[in-house]
């Protein structure tokens, strides 16, 4: 089950139920958690705490509440969130700290709003910067330092503008960077030069634009550029070294491609290829020899395909390690009864009950330390009668109170260093009063 912060679940409730305000634990609302709540009920705003919201919070909140203004920290709000928020609430421009933006930020903004172009320090961008905003705004390309760009720089300008290409210097392009051009423009193709592309460039190239089959140096690829390759482009499979292709390879392609079953070298596949392969494709069973696989392999291929359990040599599945086990009773449960209960650790455990806790009566307790602990309380509470808390320690704690701060009853707050305290005071700041490092609790 997908774990939902306390503070969101609050947040989306009192959307709902407005009326049940009053068993809100307010302290446990983060900024977007206020966000979300005041964007549609701004009655609520005497209770929030306005240095939670971050930039973003902030932003998103004012583009649909501007009346809290005068409660906003400006410099909170990076390039993006000053973009967005000049989109719907362009009357906020005075208060923004132009001085104070990045290069990133102008990338930002100015993709959102040229018009503010007049206010930016142009050579504070670098060529990365350079780079984005010309994809986005080329119409800014006479203010571009254009021999600070590097071959990255320039593929990710023309993939998107190639009218430039008149200026780029193209041995500056490497094999990389020309088959990520070619793909969005093929018609540069003439500028190319192909000495430069490896095998997996020329298997993205040809995925894409099957067109240049003719120029492609085939002796460069191996055999995982020829199973991406045949995996988007089949047609090529008659220049295709098929002993090239080692046994991963044979997963992508058959997975993806199983009419190449018949070019299959299947004494290549060990038993956890064979897992793998017959998890995605289990119409491949009658190729695989059985003897080959051992127990992690039978645990992975019975959590999938559980069809196949009378194929199945029990034997070498019982001495598989305890992971094994949990992975296959978590999928599969009808095999419990099979399931040497002693081979699991505690974090075997941890793991097993957390996805099934109906198995808790099975469970040896004795065997999970503290951070088997944490991590099975933080999504199973309901344990909490047998944790031997002293087990934990100051690490584990801050995990275990993020999600469960009703346990902090248990807690021996001696054990936390600063580092811990720092952590959890972000997330849980009510436990102030217990922190004795007093520049914390600012």
């Amino acid at each position: 089950m997908e774990y939902v912060p306390e503070g969101k679940k609050w947040a989306g409730l009192l959307k709902e139920q407005p009326e049940l305000a009053d068993q809100c634990p307010w302290d446990k609302l983060h900024g977007w958690d206020w966000f979300e709540l005041l964007k549609e009920l701004p009655e609520f705003a005497d209770r929030c705490p306005w240095d939670k919201l971050r930039g973003w919070d902030w932003a998103h909140l004012l583009m649909v509440q501007p009346q809290f203004a005068d409660k906003c920290n400006w410099a909170k709000l990076d390039g993006e969130d000053w973009g967005n928020l000049f989109t719907d609430q362009p009357q906020f421009v005075d208060k923004c700290p132009w001085d104070r933006l990045t290069g990133e930020d102008w990338c930002y903004l100015l993709a959102i709003h040229p018009r503010f172009a007049d206010k930016c320090p142009w050579n504070e961008l670098d060529n990365y910067e350079w780079a984005w905003l010309l994809r986005d705004q080329p119409q800014f390309a006479d203010r571009c330092p254009w021999d600070t760009l590097n071959g990255e720089n320039w593929s990710r300008i023309l993939r998107e503008q190639p009218q430039f290409a008149d200026r780029c210097p193209w041995k500056k392009l490497s094999g990389e960077d020309w088959s990520d051009v070619l793909c969005f423009q093929p018609q540069l193709m003439e500028h190319c030069q192909k000495r430069k592309l490896k095998g997996w460039n020329w298997a993205d190239l040809l995925s894409n634009q099957p067109q240049f089959a003719d120029k492609c140096a085939w002796n460069k690829l191996d055999g995982e550029d020829w199973a991406r390759l045949l995996s988007d482009q089949p047609q090529f499979s008659d220049r295709c070294p098929w002993d090239k292709l080692d046994a991963r390879d044979w997963f992508w392609l058959l997975t993806r491609q199983p009419q190449f079953a018949g070019k299959c070298q299947w004494d290549k596949l060990a038993g956890e290829n064979w897992a793998s392969l017959l998890k995605e494709a289990p119409q491949f069973s009658d190729k695989c020899p059985w003897d080959k696989l051992t127990g992690e392999d039978w645990a992975w291929i019975l959590a999938h395909q559980p069809q196949f359990a009378d194929k199945c040599a029990w034997d070498k599945l019982a001495n598989a390690a305890g992971v094994s086990w949990v992975c296959l009773v978590v999928h599969q449960p009808q095999f419990t009864d099979r399931c040497p209960w002693d081979k699991l650790t505690g974090e075997d455990w941890s793991d097993l009950l957390t996805s099934r806790p109906q198995f808790a009566d099975r469970c040896q307790w004795r065997k999970l330390n503290g951070e088997n602990w944490a991590v099975l309380l933080m999504d199973e509470p309901q344990f909490a009668d047998k944790c031997p808390w002293k087990k934990l320690r100051g690490t584990h704690w801050t995990w275990l109170l993020e999600r469960q701060p009703q346990f902090a009853e248990h807690c021996a707050w001696d054990k936390l260093k600063k580092k811990d305290w720092e952590y959890l005071l972000e997330v849980q700041p009510q436990f102030a009063d217990k922190c004795p490092f007093d520049e914390l609790k600012k």
